[in-house]
């Protein structure tokens, strides 16, 4: 066997360490492949908007009815309206701004911290007409609902941002 001088390989006076580390250092190699690119995928993440009004019958959007429920153990409004609702992709370390609304202008931004491992720890930021109105952090556990209250609506109600990860 050919020998790479102090590299310890089977042969005269080696050890044949490096022979039986090899197909290990191939497996770690393989398996740090697969862990970064499982780290680097981001989760799914649906963002809400949401208005509410002490207007109305009482009655909400009928595209609300999974959290309605808890909207009204949080807020004394008497409906609620979907005003819009997209996903986005969410990777760890990258933001992602997703526009919720043209009129009123609404910028959901969203920055994954880290590989989620039973919850997800999301920065969000609020950004209403072009301004930051809410910087905060949220954790999300899988399929669990998190509702933030957002602007008034300058007429007796109130904008809501609501944030799942699916």
């Amino acid at each position: 066997m050919n020998c790479i001088p102090n590299c310890h390989c089977r042969g005269p006076g080696g050890t044949g360490r490096v022979a039986r580390l090899a197909p290990l250092a191939a497996a770690a190699a393989v398996l740090g492949i697969f862990c970064s690119g499982a780290a680097q995928q981001g989760i799914q993440i649906q963002a809400r908007l949401i208005h509410a009004t002490k207007e109305g019958d009482g009655s909400s959007d009928s595209r609300l009815r999974d959290i309605e429920q808890q909207l009204r153990s949080l807020f004394r409004f008497s409906s609620y309206k979907l005003v819009s609702q997209k996903s986005a992709t969410v990777a760890p370390g990258k933001p992602q701004n997703v526009k919720l609304s043209g009129s009123p202008d609404c910028t959901v931004g969203l920055t994954l911290q880290g590989p989620p491992s039973g919850q997800a720890t999301v920065q969000v930021q609020l950004l209403w007409n072009s301004r930051p109105i809410l910087n905060t952090t949220v954790r999300l556990s899988r399929g669990a609902n998190v509702i933030l209250g957002g602007p008034p609506d300058g007429k007796g109600g109130s904008y809501m941002l609501a944030l799942k990860w699916p």
